[in-house]
């Protein structure tokens, strides 16, 4: 019935606009709108949606409140227990480097540090401002930038200490004590601003021992996550035996347990653990043959206007580095204190790279100083006998093997005459290698197989396993590694390139080293280079002494072993060792002329050991760029026997 009187009324309005308008009409249109809405039937299918929205808003709400309640509840206790527990190390004081003689080369020195905790400044607004003009005047920073730093501390609740300024001058000593006394209030127990004695490594020969015993400097955020119980600032070694061997020259740290309210502030000490005292080293070092070592070789390269060189000493019948130099070098003392941005990387930015060890990582063409061990590989394979000789011309000429009237001529530095297996060593006849190491005519030679497995047996292209980082393997070119690396094939001229140390062949000194220690040592073995001898306690006693470790033995019989060895002390009574014949002491060894660059300069190399009977020292001496071996390493690898031979 509405529905119909609503029509009517529609058509009412929608007649003559100047038909006459009741007032019952007035009234029952202000009602109208009411009537014009539909009723429609409601779907069942709204209500079950309806109903499942709202089941599943419920659950996820319980779910979210068992696991608070009931499955995180340990984790979020622990959290909270976090809000107010807190634990702080201090180092403890770090184990000393003796010398194989018993000299002391690391020394620790007790240092004064300027320690700030920024918590304790939490409830203490009104110090904010005369700390930061404190902190700006002892540390020569903006006024603004310290004030602004030192808030931002305290927002983020920094509880950790922070070293703001290290090894303090007296004077500077004396201005933080006024300003503690005036500023600070006596008797707190926990002031916002201390001083902490702390202990700074003293190396007294810096450049001399750098690249051996390394340095310490502070911990970085890395390796701060890692460590699991390392002090905010500590000073931990980041190179060289410093670093090797941190863990035993740490020691345990002392740790304490603090109570801290919810701003941070110290509320309690308690569970102190006192630290035990890191353990000092022995290293096989000998500290008066290094100093002697080190000053021969600057003097030489300083003589020829050279910038880089390395010598090294090693026992051939243990492993142990009796001294090594790499040039040029660097003041780990630099580290000690903190060393300022700008220092360090004008370090980092010389092109002489003097942080960089080259007695370990420097990679060289050997030259003629590896033909002792492509040697033993001649011998050892029978590829020809000890008497077999061959005239020298001063090169060799080979054809083409696709096209015969292309001819490659291999040259050596000289013709030599008539050559067998020992004044080729001791006059360093190219052409005798290229013959027995590439093959030639009717001998086979070696190969790049042979002379690949010779050269890996002696350890070149691998790590000597030295407790120095970082170490380089070098590299023993092969055709996969030339196809690889190149896109190119391997030639027969590669195989005898690599047969007299050129070519791709790149070795470091220490390399060198071992591998002539396992012939010098008359037994065929291979130690490895160490530098650690003994792990002493305070007082020198003996806590555990290091045994020599061995890369690898019986890879040559004792008769070839003796054969290299007797050539080698040919170079010294008819070859090119001739100036080391008047040593009080025989020795033997070999000479290298390495080039390398476009522009044909050569590295200089001598390596050598004595005496012959029973060898004590092996001397390696490089000089990079030095010309001739012989000329500029030699006198260098002489002046170190003589010491040697007079002082040990």
């Amino acid at each position: 019935m509405l529905s119909f009187f609503y029509k009517k009324k529609q058509k009412q309005l929608l007649g003559s606009l100047d038909q006459e308008i009741n007032p019952e009409d007035i009234l029952l249109d202000g009602q109208s709108h009411n009537y014009a809405k539909i009723e429609l039937p409601v779907k069942q299918a709204h209500f079950l949606i309806f109903y499942i929205l709202i089941s599943v808003t419920l659950l996820f709400f319980i779910s979210v409140l068992c696991y608070y309640q009931v499955w995180g509840k340990q984790e979020y206790q622990l959290a909270a227990q976090n809000n107010y527990l807190r634990t702080l190390t201090q180092p403890s004081v770090r184990g000393v480097i003796y010398d194989s003689k018993g000299e002391q080369l690391v020394f620790n020195v007790l240092k004064s540090n300027l320690v700030l905790y920024p918590q304790q400044l939490k409830n203490q607004p009104e110090k904010i401002k005369p700390i930061s003009q404190f902190l700006s005047k002892i540390s020569s920073r903006p006024l603004e930038d310290t004030e602004k730093e030192l808030r931002s501390l305290i927002n983020e609740q920094q509880l950790s200490p922070v070293l703001w300024k290290e090894d303090l001058s007296h004077e500077e000593i004396l201005e933080s004590t006024e300003f503690f006394s005036q500023e600070l209030a006596v008797g707190e127990n926990f002031s916002p601003l201390i001083l902490s004695e702390d202990i700074m490594r003293r190396y007294p020969d810096g450049p001399i021992f750098s690249h051996i015993l390394g340095y310490v400097s502070q911990i970085g955020p890395e390796e701060l996550k890692q460590c699991g119980n390392c002090f905010y600032f500590e000073k931990v070694g980041h190179s060289g035996i410093e670093s090797t061997y941190q863990k035993i020259l740490r020691g345990q740290p002392q740790t304490q347990d603090l109570k801290v309210d919810a701003h941070g502030q110290i509320l309690k000490i308690f569970n102190q653990q006192q630290g035990i005292a890191g353990q000092s080293l022995v290293v096989s070092i000998d500290a008066s043959l290094q100093r002697f070592v080190a000053k021969t070789l600057q003097q030489k390269i300083s003589d020829l206007k050279i910038k880089h060189g390395v010598a090294i000493v090693q026992d051939p019948q243990t492993g142990q580095i009796l001294a090594m130099i790499s040039l040029p070098s660097y003041d780990n003392n630099l580290f000690s204190g903190g060393i300022e941005n700008k220092v360090y990387q004008d370090l980092i930015d010389d092109p002489q790279k003097p942080l960089f060890n080259r007695a370990i990582a420097g990679l060289y063409p050997p030259g003629s100083t590896i033909k002792p061990f492509i040697g033993s590989g001649v011998l050892q394979e029978k590829v020809v006998s000890p008497q077999w000789s061959y005239e020298c011309t001063g090169g060799i000429s080979v054809p083409n093997q696709y096209d015969p009237n292309i001819i490659y001529y291999f040259k050596d530095f000289n013709p030599h005459g008539h050559i067998d297996f020992f004044s080729a060593i001791a006059k360093s006849c190219n052409s005798y290698f290229y013959i027995t190491g590439g093959g030639y005519g009717n001998i086979k030679g070696l190969g790049i197989d042979g002379l690949d497995k010779y050269l890996s047996l002696f350890n070149f292209g691998a790590k000597t396993g030295i407790d120095l980082a970082p170490e380089d393997t070098g590299l023993v070119p092969t055709p996969q590694w030339k196809k690889e690396n190149k896109g190119e094939d391997w030639y027969t001229g590669d195989t005898y390139h690599l047969a007299i140390g050129q070519g791709d062949l790149l070795v470091t000194p220490l390399q060198l080293t071992v591998a002539m220690s396992g012939l010098a040592n008359k037994k065929g073995i291979l130690y490895q280079p160490s530098l650690l001898k003994e792990i002493v306690d305070a007082n020198k006693n003996t806590v555990a002494k290091i045994e020599p470790k061995i890369i690898r033995r019986d890879f040559l019989s004792q008769n070839t072993i003796d054969l290299v060895n007797k050539a080698m002390r040919q170079s010294v009574t008819d070859g090119i060792l001739g100036s080391l014949a008047d040593l009080k002491y025989p020795v033997a060894g070999k000479t290298g002329t390495a080039q390398f660059g476009s522009d044909d300069q050569t590295h200089a190399w001598v390596i050598a050991y004595g005496p012959y009977q029973n060898p004590e020292i092996v001397v390696t001496v490089l000089v990079e760029a030095g010309g001739l071996g012989g000329g500029s390493a030699l006198p260098v690898a002489k002046e170190i026997f003589k010491w040697y031979f007079d002082n040990r």
